[in-house]
């Protein structure tokens, strides 16, 4: 009849094309008779009574999850051993290694949101252990210490570890969520967000929509800019400035701690690996604190932590392993926090723009 398999309406019951999911995740039995039972089957992965085992570490054999995977799956890191470590966060913690086949190319959304702990998610290809890291995130899902790793994959197998960053452990919860990814040159909007190639956010670094070449005076992307005055080539190496320390040093410490209302989010602020940046920022109790950096990740790893002005303690962070950190932080005081600018690892500096709001509606 020209339909096949689960698009032909002959197949709508069968259990391949959805059918009934599994109800009972405890009864022995296979409730909607396709060839799993309780556990087993991917319908249960969120019920309570089929937390995660195994996926101890690379070599002792990760978690498999099912191909393409998409759905929810919960346990906990407790007890577990601290294996892995990837390239964001703190001291890791004790870890969980989830492995899953993609069949397709998609656009991959992992987050660990529910947990009740501080958590990393970083995802490997390649091999499990060394791999080579894709994403790497502590708090990007902006709730709580819940981390989001999100990225286009080709067909493959892949390795994501969940971690807990300074050495947490607790209870967690992966969400893992796939989409068709947008093709940047057929003048279709494929994932169907409104948006068609260039236009939609996900081609923002694609071949066909960005200018590859920052220095060769020809308009490689067609979009009507050139070179430098091309926001493509904003942190290319041959757009930047030289690396070095900006103006406003010495701010190296809280004692150092520049108002940051002196600076503006169009200049170039500079940090090394041994000068970080402090930033002063006058808060009230129920002010919401926002705040960006924007750089280029290959030319570095900045990292954000807001601080108290005095004592120990972090109020909130920012440390993926991506361009660009996000902070958000709503205060429990009034008086002085500070935002401290670092650069990760072993680079040398980078150069970062600066973005920094308060809002102040909240406050009594």
């Amino acid at each position: 009849d020209g339909d096949t398999d689960c698009a032909d309406a002959d197949c709508a019951d069968d259990p391949a094309c959805g059918g009934t999911p599994e109800t009972n995740c405890t009864n022995t039995v296979d409730d909607d008779g396709d060839g799993a039972t309780d556990c087993a089957d991917p319908d249960c992965s969120a019920d309570p009574a089929c937390p995660v085992t195994g996926g101890e570490s690379c070599t002792a054999g990760p978690f498999a999850l099912p191909d393409d995977p998409e759905g929810t799956w919960h346990g906990t890191t407790t007890g577990r051993v601290a294996d892995h470590r990837g390239s964001c966060g703190s001291t890791s913690g004790e870890d969980v290694v989830f492995t899953f086949v993609l069949t397709a190319r998609a656009d991959l959304a992992a987050d660990t949101i529910g947990s009740d702990f501080n958590t990393l998610l970083y995802l490997r290809t390649g091999e499990c252990t060394p791999g080579t890291e894709l994403a790497c995130d502590d708090d990007g899902a902006g709730s709580g210490g819940a981390s989001l790793v999100a990225l286009t994959l080709d067909p493959g197998t892949y390795w994501l570890i969940l971690d807990g960053n300074s050495g947490a452990d607790g209870n967690f919860v992966l969400h893992i969520a796939l989409s068709d990814p947008e093709i940047c040159n057929d003048s279709l909007d494929n994932d169907g967000d409104g948006d068609t190639d260039c236009a939609d956010a996900d081609c923002a670094r694609d071949g066909a929509c960005v200018e590859l070449v920052c220095d060769d005076t020809t308009d490689n992307d067609g979009d009507g800019t050139t070179d430098c005055a091309d926001p493509d080539c904003t942190y290319d190496p041959a757009c930047l400035p030289a690396c070095a320390e900006d103006s406003h040093e010495p701010n190296d410490n809280r004692g150092e701690a520049l108002a940051v209302t002196t600076v503006t989010g169009t200049e170039w602020l500079a940090v090394t690996n041994s000068s970080d940046d402090y930033f002063s920022l006058d808060v009230c109790v129920g002010a919401v604190v926002t705040i960006d950096a924007t750089f280029s990740h290959a030319l570095g790893d900045v990292d954000l932590y807001l601080l108290p002005a005095t004592g120990a303690g972090t109020l909130a962070q920012s440390a993926g392993g991506v361009d660009d950190e996000h902070l958000t932080w709503t205060s429990d005081r009034l008086g002085t926090v500070v935002l401290r600018v670092d650069l990760f690892g072993a680079d040398t500096c980078n150069l970062y723009h600066l973005l920094a709001a308060v809002d102040r509606t909240a406050c009594p």
